[in-house]
């Protein structure tokens, strides 16, 4: 009797320790730690800097509506689990899901949605899209039980891709209720959302970190605990963190790529991920000479692009013949003749607009996705110097940028930058040349008026058609240019599952991985 007695305490605690450990197994457990170059305006609202922070951000919120890792929309990760649109395209009704909370304990209702849709549409926006809302959204009203009714100025055929991750930050669903009460400067550094992390930390220059819900409406249970994001800017001081297991996954370039998966470690590949392109800083000043035609297209002229593709690259990606905003993911794309090298046109042209002796240029060079983005700089600026222009290179932080950008700064002079674009299927055409938008430096009332034609457009043929007549004036005018594309690269120890990244700009599905 004492035997059987044995053995059934031996089996009742076999099964406990059984169910205890599958009990853990379905719990978050780890750290990921993630090292990146840069973590951009380091502050945590999903509009009130630039949209590139959504690559710590993002797991922390819900999309009002949610993209698959092909970039198609999916109702079961919206929270918007249904929506509808009239045939005009001017009113668009939401039905928002039940039963999701804020990490502080709210419920996420409608209310919330149209709290956010409008702080779309204000100049508080930083994300990339303030311009589309604010010339778009009329009135966003709520309506028992779970409704939002979007009421439109003018028909906007992509709204819905504005409210994903494939696009801006807009559509990342901000709490009414807390940001009201606690005020804006508070939630910039003590964030909810309502997403499958939780923000936990944050040591300003050194890192983000945040900490796993046991499970989740559209994730179920994260793989791990803690998602830590460090800052390191320097390319080979990640790669040294990677190989002796400070990190787990770093941002990488093409070069130092080939060597790490030579040593066995595992490459995430967002194939085309990256444009690259250049834009001028207030080419519409009449006493910079940059406002002259001729100048700019001899400062394109002046480029080797492919030899920064073969070189600087090594090879990895394609020169494009399009500029910013026709990505090669756009729905509008078309491929466009490239603009060759020819320095002694350049300098022809050059001579043509008063500049024989040329001028003095100004580049601004900042940390971007794409770690080659300084050697790519120096190279155009050595092309500039050839041809007889002075080229000063003016290196910072994206944060001490971006006020120039927006104008809230001067430049010393005519400038440029160049920036790694994440590749996308839409991307604003108003935002980066109608003469009142946030982040263009252009003013033309021909381009105004090409701009406004295009956004009456209710037909995707139309849309299309609207895209590539402006896209035709951007490049006749030299209004910008583009580079190339190339593969955005993340390199990871083997004990990182490998996982679909998916088309998001500036996302990366952390979430996901192991799921």
């Amino acid at each position: 009797m004492r035997k059987t007695a044995s053995i059934l305490a031996l089996v009742i605690s076999l099964m406990l320790l059984f169910n205890t450990s599958a009990c853990f197994a379905n719990e978050p457990s780890g750290e990921l730690k993630i090292g990146l170059p840069t973590l951009y305006d380091q502050t945590f609202h999903p509009i009130w800097g630039t949209l590139y922070r959504r690559q710590y951000m993002e797991p922390m919120y819900d999309y009002i509506i949610g993209v698959d890792a092909d970039g198609k929309y999916v109702s079961e990760q919206s929270v918007a689990y249904k929506w509808e649109r009239t045939d005009d395209l001017l009113t668009w009704t939401f039905y928002i899901r039940k039963g999701i909370k804020f990490h502080n304990g709210d419920d996420l209702t409608n209310e919330d949605v149209r709290y956010t849709l409008e702080q779309a549409a204000t100049k508080k926006n930083n994300a990339g899209s303030q311009s589309d809302f604010m010339e778009h959204i009329a009135k966003v009203e709520t309506m028992a039980p779970d409704k939002v009714v979007v009421s439109l100025k003018k028909p906007w055929p992509t709204f819905i891709n504005a409210l994903t991750a494939l696009n801006g930050a807009e559509g990342l669903i901000q709490p009414k209720k807390y940001i009201e009460e606690k005020g804006d400067d508070y939630f910039m550094s003590h964030p909810v959302g309502s997403g499958p992390y939780k923000f936990f930390e944050w040591k300003e220059g050194v890192h983000v970190k945040f900490v796993a819900q046991d499970t989740h409406w559209r994730v179920g249970t994260p793989k791990y605990k803690y998602l830590t994001f460090q800052l390191m800017p320097e390319e080979g001081s990640r790669d040294a963190a990677l190989r002796v297991g400070e990190l787990d996954i770093i941002s990488v370039g093409m070069d130092r790529s080939k060597r790490l998966k030579k040593d066995g470690f595992v490459l995430q590949e967002k194939k085309d991920g990256l444009y690259v392109g250049l834009m001028w800083i207030q080419q519409f000043q009449s006493d910079f000479p940059i406002n002259n035609k001729k100048v700019r297209e001899a400062l394109v002229y002046a480029i080797d692009k492919k030899t920064i593709v073969d070189y600087i690259l090594a090879g990895s990606g394609r020169v494009v013949g399009t500029a910013t905003s026709m990505f090669t993911w756009a729905i509008e794309y078309k491929p466009y003749p490239h603009t060759p090298y020819d320095p002694e046109k350049a300098k022809q042209l050059l001579t043509e607009a008063g500049f024989p002796k040329g001028f003095t240029m100004y580049l601004y060079s900042f940390v971007t996705k794409l770690p080659e983005t300084k050697l790519i700089n120096e190279a155009i600026a050595s092309y500039w110097e050839a041809v007889g222009v002075k080229t000063k290179l003016l290196e910072m932080d994206y944060s001490a940028f971006k006020p120039v950008w927006t104008k809230k700064a001067e430049p010393p002079g005519p400038a440029a930058f160049i920036l790694a674009w994440p590749n996308r299927p839409v991307y604003s055409w108003r935002h980066m040349y109608a003469s009142d938008a946030l982040y263009s430096h252009t003013k033309d009332p021909v381009m105004d008026q090409l701009i406004g034609d295009f956004e009456s457009e209710t037909s995707s043929e139309g849309y299309i058609e609207g895209a590539r007549k402006i896209m035709d004036y951007v490049l006749e005018n030299a209004y910008a240019t583009g580079i190339c594309t190339t593969h955005e690269l993340h390199a990871m120890s083997k004990d990182v599952p490998v996982w679909e990244m998916g088309k998001g700009v500036g996302s990366y599905r952390w979430e996901y991985i192991g799921k």
